[in-house]
């Protein structure tokens, strides 16, 4: 997903007149926003008691929007 939203970035920056849209746009693609994102760091780094360490080995974070290639490169143009 990354890798794509780069891409995307890429062409737009540069002027290019359209982006394609692979087979139908409809494939999802996982995204969260930076504020969630943030605010899941912050209550990981957050602990009771700051001289213990926190115990999570994993963090869990899950957007619950569907949103399609077709929805973002609409969205950069």
């Amino acid at each position: 997903v990354i890798n794509i939203l780069i891409w995307i970035h890429q062409h737009v920056w540069t002027g290019k007149d359209s982006l394609p849209i692979f087979e139908d746009g409809e494939n999802l693609l996982p995204m969260i926003h930076v504020r969630d994102l943030a605010g899941i760091a912050s209550n990981v780094i957050d602990t009771d008691d700051p001289s213990q360490p926190n115990t999570n080995n994993y963090i869990v974070a899950v957007d619950e929007a569907k949103t399609t290639l077709k929805q973002v490169i609409m969205v950069c143009y």
